[in-house]
C-alpha cells in the first residue's frame, strides 16, 4: 500500500470534517487553526517554540548535504597572495574574533562548510563552538573531546584530525567510509581543497574524529532548545505538514519516520485515533485506506 503525496491528498479532500461539509480551503483553515492552538499550547507549557522547518531533515540527509557541499569544493585553490574565499570577514570575525582570509585555513574550511550548509547558529552548536569558536585544529579537537564527541572510528560527516609535527594541526571532513579506508575533503591541502584517501589503520597520522551533534538539525532526535518534546512536534504547524509532504513522495507499509508521525497527526485530526509513533503499521494503513475511500 502506498499513501502518495500527502499535500495532494489534503488539497483534494472535500468531504465532512468535524461534522461540517467543507471544501479543501476550509480544511486548510481548520488545520491552520488547530496548528495555531497546538503551537500556543506547546509554547505556554514548554516555554519554547515548537519544531521549526529548519529541522525538517534526518541526520542522514544532513550528512549528505554536507558531503555534497564538500565534494563541490574540491579543486578550489587559494589566491596568489595566500588568501582563501572561506574567510569573509563576517562569520569568521563573529566566531573567531578575527578575519580568517589570510590564515592557514583547514579548520576555517570545515567551519565554513557547516555554516554554509546549516546556518551560523546551528553550525556552531553542531561543532561545539558556542559562544566562542576556534580556528586552530587542536582547540577544535579539544571542544569535541570536552563534549564527549571524539571517536576512534569514523562516520560520514565527522571532522577528522591529523597529527603533523607531533601534534594535531590539520583537519578535514569525512565524506566516505569503507571497510579499511576513509575518504576526506580537506581545506588548505596543497594550498587548495583536496580529495584524499587514508587507510584507517594509519593511527600514526589520524588523531581521531570529532562527531558533530546532528540532533541540532535533525527532526529524529532533536535536542535543540528550539524543539519541544516529540509528542508536540508532529502537529505543531500546518507549514510543517506541507513541507513534509513535499519531501515525502510516498509512505509505504512498514515505513518508520517523523514524516509518518505528521501523517498520523493529520489523520487523528480528521477523526482517527492513532498513536503518533511514526510507525506505518496495520492500524495506520487501515486509517489511510479509510481516508482514501472517504470514510474518515
Amino acid at each position: 500500500m502506498i499513501f502518495s503525496n500527502l499535500l495532494k491528498a489534503l488539497s483534494e479532500y472535500g468531504r465532512t470534517v468535524m461534522g461540517k461539509s467543507t471544501d479543501a480551503n476550509a480544511v486548510g483553515e481548520i488545520i491552520a487553526a488547530q496548528a495555531k492552538m497546538t503551537q500556543e499550547y506547546a509554547q505556554s507549557v514548554l516555554g519554547k517554540q515548537p519544531l521549526s522547518e529548519a529541522h525538517l531533515m534526518t541526520s542522514t540527509e544532513a550528512k549528505q548535504i554536507l558531503r555534497e557541499w564538500c565534494l563541490s569544493q574540491v579543486g578550489y585553490h587559494e589566491s596568489l597572495d595566500g588568501s582563501n574565499k572561506y574567510g569573509d570577514g563576517d562569520w569568521d570575525v563573529k566566531l573567531y574574533g578575527f578575519d580568517a582570509k589570510n590564515v592557514p585555513w583547514c579548520d576555517v574550511f570545515v567551519d565554513y562548510s557547516f555554516i554554509h550548509c546549516f546556518g551560523y547558529a546551528a553550525a556552531t552548536k553542531m561543532t561545539y563552538q558556542t559562544p566562542a569558536g576556534y580556528a586552530a585544529c587542536k582547540l577544535s579537537a579539544d571542544a569535541y573531546k570536552k563534549n564527549g564527541a571524539y571517536y576512534s572510528q569514523p562516520e560520514v560527516g565527522d571532522q577528522i584530525f591529523f597529527f603533523y609535527g607531533g601534534d594535531i594541526n590539520h583537519t578535514g571532513i569525512v565524506v566516505d567510509v569503507n571497510s579499511d579506508t576513509i575518504t576526506c575533503v580537506e581545506g588548505n591541502y596543497s594550498d587548495g581543497v583536496g580529495l584524499t584517501k587514508y587507510n584507517t589503520r594509519n593511527q600514526w597520522l589520524i588523531a581521531g574524529y570529532g562527531r558533530p551533534d546532528w540532533n541540532v538539525v535533525s527532526d529524529t532526535e532533536c535536542s535543540d532548545d528550539a524543539c519541544p518534546i516529540p509528542s508536540i512536534a508532529p502537529v505543531c504547524n500546518k507549514e510543517m505538514w506541507l513541507k513534509l509532504a513535499e519531501r515525502m513522495p510516498e509512505v509505504r507499509y512498514g515505513s518508520c519516520s517523523d514524516a509518518v508521525k505528521a501523517l498520523q497527526a493529520m489523520l487523528n485530526f480528521l477523526g482517527a485515533e492513532l498513536d503518533i509513533d511514526g510507525d506505518c503499521g496495520v492500524l495506520t494503513e487501515k486509517e489511510i485506506r479509510e481516508f482514501q475511500e472517504g470514510r474518515l
